[in-house]
């Protein structure tokens, strides 16, 4: 599959109306003949060109002539708005001139009806009844992948470039992959955010940094430095061994105005959590639980440096409304933290 971008600016009070039927046009009418397409369609396309400089010499623009006819079935096409784009594939090998197109109810932007006259010229009538020739001579048929892409919300700074190329076509095989992105973004409407980008970028290597660089009582410093970022208003290392239960924390984060306090058991792990974290939390927050009249709510989390947590870990922790969060969780989350004030530049 190739991927071009195609402007329909030339007589465009008539192109767009023909793409929302899903013909996507080009000019050259002077050459728009059957015989032409018979011609050069056994030769690949590769003459016309020539053909076109025979008649009118080198022209720049004949080339694009030549890839509007060379696109093949299934081939992704780009076509540039305002302030937007819209996507298509090429849904036939036919190459149409006016004479194959059905234009009845077809009406330009001004209202006019286009129709052909007896050359196969396509154009309309205008409001005084005289005859309007519009420069409109070879055709495709396209079908829709998605419309009104908006540019500065999903397209990224390559493919934004792009699309201000002057040239009526050019191919860009290279971006086929901005081009999924971008559809994909306006499809679920995530807009590019820079803060998103750098979490998805550098999470995987802060995680690395942090497993190499920082021991156990350093990771629960900087624990306690994401809850004082999030709002805490006390966070705190509790006594060691400060009650006989089996179970342990590490740290708790106090949120006075929600009336919430988070208690956290923190591992140092590389690989697999089990469930004896899950086990440790869960006895704890269970024995600080007060009786009635105590209005606050209490809620477990066990964080870890490893990948994942076990299957057995995920269960218990589910059982006992335990939250879980693995090392690249952490990382995001730290990296969300210190980024926050990024999301503006997309507001």
């Amino acid at each position: 599959m190739d991927c071009y971008l195609h402007r329909i600016s030339h007589h465009a009070n008539l192109a767009h109306p023909l793409l929302e039927r899903g013909i996507l046009s080009i000019g050259w009418s002077n050459f728009a003949t059957p015989e032409f397409i018979s011609t050069h369609q056994t030769t690949g396309w590769m003459n016309v060109p020539a053909a076109i400089e025979a008649e009118w010499g080198k022209m720049r623009s004949r080339f694009c002539l030549q890839r509007f006819l060379q696109m093949n079935k299934g081939d992704r096409v780009i076509v540039p708005s305002w302030g937007s784009f819209h996507v298509y594939d090429i849904a036939s090998d036919k190459r149409l001139i006016a004479a194959n197109l059905n234009l009845h109810g077809l009406k330009t932007w001004q209202g006019h009806h286009a129709q052909c006259d007896a050359q196969g010229q396509i154009g309309n009538q205008d409001g005084k009844g005289r005859w309007r020739s519009i420069d409109l001579g070879f055709f495709r048929e396209v079908k829709p992948v998605a419309r009104d892409i908006c540019r500065s919300k999903y397209a990224d700074n390559k493919l934004i470039s792009r699309l201000k190329v002057r040239q009526t076509n050019v191919n860009i095989n290279d971006l086929q992959q901005n081009v999924n992105e971008a559809i994909d973004r306006g499809e679920t409407n995530r807009p590019i955010n820079l803060a998103d980008e750098i979490v998805e970028q550098f999470a995987d290597e802060l995680l690395c940094l942090i497993r190499e660089k920082l021991g156990p009582d350093q990771l629960e410093e900087l624990i306690k430095w994401y809850f004082d970022r999030i709002g805490a208003s006390s966070v705190e290392s509790p006594p060691r061994n400060e009650t006989d239960n089996k179970g342990d924390a590490d740290i708790v984060a106090t949120f006075e105005t929600i009336r919430t306090i988070i208690y956290v058991q923190a591992k140092h792990h590389v690989g697999t959590t089990g469930d004896w974290a899950v086990e440790q939390i869960n006895s704890y927050v269970k024995d600080k639980e007060l009786g009635p009249g105590d209005d606050y709510t209490r809620i477990p989390w066990v964080i870890s440096t490893a990948r994942e947590f076990s299957p057995e870990c995920h269960e218990k922790a589910k059982q006992n409304q335990v939250h879980l969060i693995d090392g690249r969780q952490l990382a995001t989350r730290l990296l969300q933290v210190g980024i926050a004030d990024l999301s503006k530049l997309t507001e």
